[in-house]
């Protein structure tokens, strides 16, 4: 319809007719809830007109919104604008809470008792938007610490976790604009620290024989086990032959030194030789005759006290003559030849003990002296 006046006359008789714009009826219906973050679209702002024209809404597209219900207004302006009227319209947006995600990593997957492990939780958020708050760690059901979050994410480290398996989770508070949540379970494993230990084995030939007044020579490797030295080793032997004495190069390990090895030297003494001395009875066998016969004669010269006194005195001497003869062949005279000495060979079990910090290992060699 045309705004114009007009005026007809008929008869005698005038009429008037006025004529209005016509009026436009907008379709917008309220939108669907959208979560906090999302910008205004086409999604939401879709109203239309029966008619050609342009619409302008406020707030316009690109639109961030707070939380809650919000009005959302259009104008719409139609391009025949000398036939219809500007029409507007407004409906309302409800802004919920935006969902999250919460994530949960650890520095180790394992650790020793006593180690620190760190927690690290990262919050996110679809569309958009950087969540505020808290976030608790958990230990199970067991709250281990709360922590701020800061552009998204908190941290939390702990050494009092024990030797187990552990089952963390972290679980963001939630904010105004942001729904809590809660990361799925990381596993953690605490195991027992390893006692340092170290070993003592013998590397070189376990017996070894040496002529007395010589020295033998043994080596041994000795390397930290787990965990390291407990402290300096030492070395310390026992069941040495009398007189010997035992040299270790080098004298003691440090803990620092790792795997090492180690040569004993035993030195043993020249009076350690043993040797076997001839046997006597041959030269003494003699001088028991006479003694043997002595009282036999002394018998019978009481019987024959004048006739025998003679022959008893010739036998006595000729027997004391044997027994001077036979000690000094055992002398070494020039007419009879000595039994040579024998050597013999003597064996010790000699022990090797490494001490370190209250733990000892040890090692046995076999030293044979000739």
């Amino acid at each position: 319809m045309t705004a114009a006046d007009s005026t007809a006359a008929t008869g005698n008789q005038a009429y008037s007719l006025s004529v209005n714009k016509g009026a436009v009826t907008i379709t917008w219906s309220d939108p669907a809830t959208i979560p906090y973050g999302t910008a205004l679209s086409a999604t939401q702002l879709n109203a239309t007109a029966p008619i050609a024209g342009t619409f302008a809404y406020t707030p316009a597209a690109g639109t961030v919104l707070g939380l809650g219900t919000q009005t959302l207004n259009v104008t719409f302006t139609p391009t025949d604008t000398a036939s219809y009227n500007t029409a507007t319209k407004a409906v309302s947006l409800v802004v919920a809470q935006a969902g999250t995600t919460t994530s949960l990593s650890v520095s180790s997957a394992s650790v020793t008792a006593g180690a620190s492990v760190t927690l690290i939780s990262q919050v996110v958020s679809a569309p958009t938007g950087t969540p505020t708050g808290t976030v608790s760690f958990y230990d199970g059901a067991t709250l281990l610490n709360t922590a701020t979050l800061s552009v998204g994410s908190a941290s939390y480290a702990t050494t009092s976790l024990s030797v187990g398996v552990h089952s963390l989770t972290a679980t963001y508070s939630g904010d105004a604009n942001f729904t809590g949540s809660t990361s799925s379970a990381t596993t953690v494993t605490v195991v027992a620290p390893v006692a340092p230990d170290f070993s003592l084995n013998l590397s070189g030939g376990q017996s070894q024989t040496v002529t007395a007044g010589s020295a033998a020579t043994y080596s041994f490797a000795v390397a930290p086990s787990s965990g390291g030295y407990p402290a300096a080793v030492s070395f310390t032997t026992s069941g040495l032959p009398t007189g010997a004495t035992a040299t270790f190069s080098p004298a003691s390990v440090a803990v620092a030194d790792g795997a090492k090895t180690v040569t004993l030297t035993i030195q043993t003494s020249a009076t350690a030789a043993l040797q076997r001395a001839p046997m006597p009875g041959r030269r003494m066998a003699p001088i028991s005759l006479a003694l043997l016969l002595l009282p036999v004669l002394g018998a019978g010269r009481m019987r024959r006290r004048g006739r025998g006194m003679g022959a008893l005195v010739c036998l006595v001497i000729l027997l004391s003559g044997v027994a001077a003869t036979s000690m000094l062949t055992g002398c070494g005279g020039s007419n009879s030849t000595p039994n040579p000495p024998t050597k013999q060979t003597k064996s010790y079990a000699v022990t090797v003990t490494a001490a370190s910090g209250g733990l000892q290992h040890t090692a046995s060699v076999t030293l044979n002296v000739q």
